[in-house]
């Protein structure tokens, strides 16, 4: 018997072994998949989107069928990263905190670092200071680990900041630093976008042959992987600094360029501006007023938009810490409902039990009741605020459209009182030009009254000039 019992023992010993092996090599071959669609779905980040959410998605069910909690977090980044390009805020905040819950549990600090990092670029347009804080949390941890690249792209991010709120000395140096790492380590598209940066600020500091040398190399490379978005980003920068320059059909060339990639509304609000400036900088005023007014209009509903997507995110949030709070209740409850049905093993306590969970369920339904009224009176309340916003946004709306169409009259008033001018110097040299030409003229005399003419026409010119750049100024 006791051998039969033994035999038994080693035979059930032996099936559990086979059994966790063939889970355990299931498990790594299903791990290993992961990472692989993963990486797809990076890759195809800016280029595919659609094909990226179908691979994440696929890595995501993958790794929850093999319980790969970092591989999961992972693809719920990513997932969070496509939700914020689209833009939908609150899907990527949804994802972005997910993959956090993920990888702090398992107390993997480079995806901490990465998530952190993603939530500070999804704030960065709104709200500069929140960015920040996710920012000066990330960069020590991927210090910490001694990823070089993390480093780089969190530093990437604090120069956009930096730039965004003029600090462009500042950025320029963070943006040519990070770039050295990202060639280094083979990083392409952040080697691309890391130099377009730098050579944006380079044009603002009057560093134009530097700026030139990063864009026209970074214009070369976009070319080469066939990358429509940042080919976009470098064409419009060049058009920049060839404006600058004052080399007009360059800046045409690139403008052109960039005008004929099929890109959103950030490109075509960036094309605007840029072809502003270009016909602000040749002289053609009532053109760059036109590009001026479209613009304006786009800037307008641009700029509700993200106020009401900064309200969003900070109503999300809220959401996200009540439900995490309602979940670690939600655990201690679960933890007491289950320490008091293990003590009530004996079947005499039994139907006390059942009555203090009774009664237990009536007050929690009250007091959920309340709980339910308070958040009523709070969504009526936040209603309320959203209305007062929406008041003034319209009213802003409002001012500065007035303020463009006074511009746009007073544009057309330099435009008229600059052709009355020039008008009449300009007649008076042909005339003097038809006399010298007919021999009723003297020479010398006429070479000084010709003079005269053009002096007289420097004097306007300049006149207009002071005018332009003193809108206060009464001129005419």
């Amino acid at each position: 018997m006791k051998l039969f019992y033994s035999v038994l023992l080693s035979v059930s010993l032996l099936l559990w072994f086979e059994r966790s092996y063939a889970y355990q090599t299931n498990k790594n071959a299903d791990s290993v998949e992961v990472v692989m669609l993963n990486k797809q779905a990076l890759a195809n980040l800016r280029t595919d989107t659609a094909q990226a959410f179908t691979l994440a998605n696929k890595a995501a069910g993958a790794a929850g069928r093999s319980e790969y909690f970092v591989g999961l977090g992972e693809s719920y980044r990513i997932l969070g990263i496509l939700y914020s390009l689209k833009p939908d805020h609150k899907y990527a905040f949804e994802y972005f905190s997910k993959a956090l819950k993920l990888f702090g549990k398992r107390g993997y600090n480079i995806g901490v670092a990465k998530v952190k990092n993603d939530l500070g670029t999804l704030y960065k347009a709104n709200d500069p200071k929140e960015a920040l804080t996710y920012f000066s949390e990330a960069l020590p941890i991927a210090q910490k680990a001694g990823d070089s690249v993390l480093i780089a792209t969190i530093n990437v991010s604090i120069a956009d900041v930096n730039f965004h709120q003029k600090r462009f000395a500042a950025a320029y140096q963070i943006y040519k630093a990070s770039l050295g790492i990202f060639s280094r380590a083979g990083e392409e598209q952040e080697e691309i976008s890391c130099a377009i940066k730098a050579g944006a600020c380079g044009t603002i500091l009057g560093k134009y042959q530097e700026a030139q040398s990063l864009l026209t190399d970074a214009d070369t490379k976009a070319r080469e992987l066939n990358n429509a978005a940042l080919l976009a980003e470098a064409s419009l920068a060049l058009a920049d600094l060839y404006t600058a320059q004052e080399k007009f059909d360059l800046a045409n060339k690139y403008l052109g360029e960039a005008g004929r990639i099929n890109g959103g509304s950030k490109l075509r609000t960036d094309l605007l501006y840029t072809a502003y400036k270009l016909e602000f900088k040749k002289g053609n005023f009532k053109k760059a007023a036109e590009i001026l007014n479209n613009l304006h209009l786009e800037d307008i509903e641009e700029t509700k938009t993200k106020t009401l997507e900064q309200i969003n995110l900070v109503q999300k949030k809220g959401e996200q810490d009540a439900e995490l709070d309602a979940a670690k209740a939600l655990l201690s409850q679960n933890k007491y409902s289950f320490n008091l049905f293990a003590g009530a093993a004996v079947l005499a306590l039994l139907a006390i039990s059942l009555v203090m969970l009774l009664i237990l369920n009536v007050k929690r339904k009250a007091e959920t009741n309340k709980k339910l009224s308070e958040l009523n009176a709070e969504v009526s309340r936040q209603k309320d605020n959203l209305n007062r916003i929406n008041h003034h946004l319209e009213e802003i709306i409002d001012e500065r459209t007035k303020d463009l169409q006074i511009k746009n009259k007073k544009l057309s008033e330099y435009s008229s009182y600059l052709s009355h001018q020039i008008r009449g110097p300009i007649a008076t040299l042909k005339g003097l030009m038809n006399l010298e030409k007919e021999g009723l003229v003297d020479k010398k005399e006429c070479i000084n009254m010709m003079n005269k003419c053009v002096s007289e026409i420097d004097d306007k010119i300049i006149d207009m000039s002071d005018m332009l750049h003193d809108p206060d100024r009464a001129g005419f």
